[in-house]
């Protein structure tokens, strides 16, 4: 093997070692992503069932203020 030949042969493995530690990365992004988008779907959820709670409790509220007001 010539030197040029080895030369060609190191760069070609150190850059299928990148490739490889590129793709690793973008694995554990993608799965950090994915955790964060489930927790922020879980959270909206919550705060849905909450908003609809406290909806109901500011019109039964309102409810009584003209019940008095009329009264």
């Amino acid at each position: 093997m010539t030197d040029l030949s080895a030369a060609q042969a190191r760069l070609e493995a150190a850059i299928e070692r990148l490739e490889a530690a590129a793709l690793s990365r973008a694995g554990a992004e993608q799965a950090k992503l994915s955790d964060a988008l489930s927790a922020a779907r879980a959270e909206y959820a919550q705060l849905a069932i909450t908003t609809g709670q406290v909806s109901e409790r500011v019109d039964a509220v309102i409810r009584r203020l003209n019940a008095l007001l009329e009264g």
